[in-house]
């Protein structure tokens, strides 16, 4: 919940931000130049306007959240009953088509004017423990492991040297193919709770 201070912070930026612009003024290239921040006092103003902002964005973040976690209950809730019957009239028509299968092997499929009821051969299904796996056919059967290769990144790191954004091997001199360095740059970061 905003405090009262944050409101007032927020206030105040909105008006700052939004002020009306006169448009025969922009029109004729006539504005007066943006404001700039020039001093730590100002900067501290910015800051607390941007604080304020944030916990504006964290209130409506957690009443979305709220609300959507109240919506997301009921839908569960209502799809379950409605899954529930779903499956229920699934099971009537497999006993139903099933009794005809009965009658007639051929009759894989059933078709009417709001949809197919199918019977259809599922391959075996094969569910893979593959710690257990390899330590069987590292017994019994190498010849089906399969090892992969890729470079160890990291270790290679402490091993190269850097010159002009290039990799170089030092033990050789040579370029290592297939690396790019991209060079070191600043980033502008805001912090505030």
């Amino acid at each position: 919940m905003l405090n009262k201070l944050q409101e007032l912070e927020i206030q105040e930026a909105e008006s700052f931000l939004y002020q009306e612009i006169d448009e025969e003024l922009a029109a004729a290239g006539l504005l007066p130049d943006r404001f700039k921040i020039t001093n730590l006092e100002q900067a501290n103003w910015a800051l607390r306007k941007i604080r304020a902002f944030k916990a504006k964005a964290r209130e409506i973040n957690s009443l979305a959240e709220a609300e959507i976690e109240r919506i997301k209950s009921w839908q569960d809730s209502e799809l379950k009953k409605i899954e529930s019957s779903i499956k229920f009239f699934e099971m009537l028509l497999e006993e139903y088509h099933r009794s005809r299968i009965v009658q007639n092997p051929k009759e894989k499929t059933i078709t009417t004017p709001y949809g197919k009821m199918q019977i259809k051969k599922i391959l075996p299904k094969w569910n893979y423990d593959d710690n257990k796996l390899l330590e069987w056919l590292k017994k019994n059967k190498p010849e089906f492991i399969r090892i992969k290769e890729e470079p160890n990144k990291q270790e290679l790191k402490k091993v190269l040297k850097v010159d002009n954004l290039v990799a170089i091997d030092p033990d050789t001199g040579e370029v290592v193919e297939g690396i790019t360095i991209e060079p070191e740059t600043d980033k502008f970061i805001v912090e505030v709770d």
